[in-house]
């Protein structure tokens, strides 16, 4: 079994998290973070910050991310059984809450900031990629985004 890595980066700004929704591939229509497989020995952090990068426009440093947690999955992926390491990190985005932006089009059609309960509301009707969802009660028990 192979095992990959997975970043989720969390953009906050006071009581607001950003999100980018789907138009591309998989889980069309749905709203995720910013977020990708790691590359060849890649560390996750260091694929946090490509991630965010290339989906954003918008440089971030590994100090500037701070591990909220990790899970474990398994799935099918190229017609391989692969262990899945997903990392999820929240960085502060105050400072550019202004210039974050959907960049890869063809991923992304539109973006926006929400409350922890407007994410969960979107989750509750089936609007929110499932592994992004995982990070949303941890935001809400630590009263992030509130």
């Amino acid at each position: 079994m192979k095992i990959k890595s997975f970043a989720v980066v969390v953009p906050m700004s006071d009581d607001r998290i950003f999100m980018m929704r789907r138009c591309g591939k998989h889980h069309i229509g749905m709203w995720e973070f910013p977020a990708g497989k790691g590359e060849y020995r890649e560390d996750p952090k260091t694929t946090a910050c490509r991630e965010f990068k290339e989906e954003t426009g918008a440089d971030v440093t590994s100090d500037a991310l701070t591990p909220a947690m990790v899970t474990y999955t398994d799935s099918s992926y190229n017609g391989e059984l692969v262990h899945w390491d997903n990392h999820y990190f929240i960085v502060d985005t105050k400072a550019y809450r202004h210039t974050l932006k959907v960049v890869e089009t063809e991923t992304h059609d539109l973006c926006g900031w929400f409350t922890i309960a407007e994410a969960i509301k979107l989750y509750m009707n089936g609007e929110v990629v499932p592994i992004h969802a995982v990070i949303l009660p941890f935001l809400q028990c630590h009263k992030m985004g509130a």
